[in-house]
């Protein structure tokens, strides 16, 4: 019988991971968990490409009372839907790193965020302070692919069975300091628990690099318009563990600060979009 709960460790090299590096680690891991477990039809990069042809057609065509014409219309729609819901997900995780420092995220596939099917819980890799993502971008969405490509050939990542339906995805941040301010677009969740019933995958982002101390950044200056700074991400070596109630687990942290056991949960989810056939006609070829 497969196990409910799964530790991979996903290591990586990487000499300089800054703020914003970290940020699109973790933004193009949940892309690619958003299409791997079939809540998106095509990798991220092409549902835009798709959804905004059809975005087009939609514009350019006139209202019709044709039902397969109705029906295919209903679905693009759909589908344009999830695709700017999960953009919009993605932006506010972006901002909300610019306002605390990032321990965790946890990715939940369910009807609920109280009720997932699964979870994957990802152990953000540290930053390196005084580095400015300008001069070390070249290489960070090639890393990021690399660490996906690792996910997806780990055995480990095959061992817990899963069948999972088109379903809502949430999104949680924890942070490992409590930010003194955040947008509407994540609401601050207290004592967030999983169920014990639902199948969790923990990935542990690991940079493995051993390279000195670089000082390519300590005395140029970089102009306000060309830097965001994202604030300070660090990792923990938290675990799910069962807590008091014998049908949950609770994500404790002991090595952080205990004022920092909350997680933010995104008010924005994304309802998956499931590709089918309208009377043997496709939606991205009308």
């Amino acid at each position: 019988m497969c196990s409910t709960n799964l530790s991979i460790d996903i290591p990586f090299s990487m000499p300089v991971i800054t703020h914003q590096a970290a940020g699109i680690i973790l933004r193009t891991v949940i892309e690619f968990l958003a299409f791997y477990k079939k809540q998106i039809p095509f990798p991220y990069d092409t549902f835009k490409l798709m959804t905004g042809k059809i975005r087009k057609q939609i514009s350019n065509d006139s209202s019709s009372d044709d039902w397969l014409q109705m029906q295919i219309e209903r679905q693009q729609a759909l589908a344009i839907e999830t695709f700017d819901n999960f953009k919009v997900m993605l932006e506010s995780i972006t901002n909300q790193l610019e306002k605390m420092e990032l321990n965790q995220a946890v990715i939940l596939f369910g009807a609920t965020s109280l009720t997932p099917k699964e979870a994957f819980l990802i152990n953000i890799p540290p930053i390196t302070k005084n580095h400015h993502y300008i001069n070390h971008q070249e290489s960070v969405q090639r890393i990021a692919r690399t660490i996906t490509m690792s996910i997806l050939t780990s055995q480990k990542f095959y061992e817990i069975e899963s069948k999972l339906a088109t379903t809502n995805m949430f999104v949680l941040l924890h942070p490992k300091v409590a930010p003194s301010e955040t947008d509407d677009s994540f609401q601050l969740t207290e004592d967030f628990r999983l169920p014990r019933s639902c199948k969790t995958v923990i990935l542990n982002l690991q940079n493995i690099s051993n390279s000195i101390k670089a000082n390519c950044c300590e005395h140029l200056v970089v102009y306000d318009d060309l830097l965001t700074d994202y604030g300070n991400l660090s990792v923990t070596d938290e675990k799910l563990v069962p807590g008091e109630d014998e049908d949950v687990n609770e994500i404790n942290d002991d090595s952080t600060d205990k004022g920092a056991t909350s997680w933010y949960n995104s008010t924005v989810f994304v309802r998956g979009f499931k590709d089918v056939l309208v009377k043997g006609k496709s939606i991205w070829n009308c």
